[in-house]
């Protein structure tokens, strides 16, 4: 509340709450629109009643503040520059207050708009209303001439903003405070600083700060043990040694993710199968694949053994099979 909101009823800050409602009550039932009087007035008369009977903890100036949004960059850095840690210079333009005029061509109370927005509070519930500004009567007319700013008060500023960030943290959001547009009846707003990861050719960030990678590798390598190499992001060579794959299992290499030491690298193998075996292949590495399957096998004749009381539904089948299933690690013998 102000002077000026009392004054406005016809009162003095001395005045009670009581007078202040008994005045208002007859000064609405003479202004009120729907009585003939001026919609203005009325808006101004309950304006400046609610700012006397419902003021909020803050001051008055604070409750004509502006709530003005942030103003929200994104930066798309490499994923080697997230794993090692970057820090990024970002220029940024923004309003700031005219330094030849102060301002003082506008209102400052409304920005030269002409209307204001009051956050009137009314027990739990928050309203927004605009109103005329009071000091220039909604004119929205400049109070001067100024050429640096064209009357407008503000002019544009160049500002560099230092963002570090963290190695191997993705989501990762920075918020500078009142570092937006300079604004005449509120604080400026923030600026957010939210980093994005390109997508990159070999690597993929998972969730936990985990990386995918994936390899092909061949059949007989995923059998008999392979060393693979590749370069991490930080251009390190890896080097691992593959004992044996099996199928869709990944490999895991501790540490090794985009957080050192917490997070881990996953390797998926894609396996390439020989297009037309030979015998020879077969004679190498049968032992080797009859060793990894024969646990399936047995499990796969259990299955298929015939239920009791079915035993003749399927003997043409048994008979064309011999009478057993063939075991998948067999080589055909020629």
């Amino acid at each position: 509340m102000s002077a000026a909101d009392y004054a406005i009823l016809g009162l003095t800050p001395t005045a009670s709450i009581e007078d202040v409602k008994k005045t208002f009550k007859k000064l609405a039932l003479k202004h009120h629109p729907d009585k003939g009087g001026s919609h203005d007035e009325w808006v101004k008369l309950q304006t400046a009643y609610e700012h006397i009977v419902n003021p909020t903890p803050s001051s008055a100036n604070q409750m004509n503040e502006m709530v003005t949004p942030p103003v929200v960059h994104t930066i798309k850095i490499s994923l080697e520059q997230l794993y090692t840690g970057y820090t990024r210079k970002l220029k940024i333009n923004r309003d700031i207050l005219c330094s030849s005029c102060n301002g003082a061509c506008i209102c400052k109370s409304c920005g030269g708009k002409g209307i204001v927005v009051r956050i009137i509070q009314m027990g739990p519930m928050v309203q927004q209303m605009q109103t005329p500004c009071q000091d220039c009567n909604g004119g929205r007319k400049s109070r001067g001439s100024c050429q640096a700013c064209k009357n407008t008060g503000l002019i544009k500023e160049g500002k560099i903003i230092e963002v570090n960030i963290k190695p191997g943290q993705l989501n990762q959001i920075f918020r500078f405070p009142n570092q937006g547009d300079y604004q005449f009846n509120g604080k400026p707003g923030d600026v957010i600083i939210k980093i994005e990861p390109l997508p990159h050719n070999s690597y993929t960030p998972l969730n936990g700060g985990h990386l995918l990678i994936k390899k092909s590798i061949k059949l007989q390598d995923a059998l008999m043990g392979h060393t693979l190499t590749f370069i991490h992001l930080d251009q390190r060579k890896i080097n691992i040694i593959v004992d044996y794959i099996k199928p869709g299992a990944p490999y895991i290499l501790h540490g090794e993710g985009l957080l050192k030491g917490k997070s881990h690298l996953v390797i998926e193998f894609e396996i390439i199968f020989p297009e037309t075996p030979d015998m020879k292949w077969c004679d190498i590495y049968g032992p080797r694949i009859k060793d990894t399957i024969d646990e399936s096998y047995m499990e796969m004749t259990r299955l298929t053994k015939p239920l009791e009381g079915n035993e003749n539904e399927d003997d043409d089948e048994n008979e064309n099979m011999n009478g057993h299933i063939p075991h998948p690690g067999q080589c055909r013998q020629m």
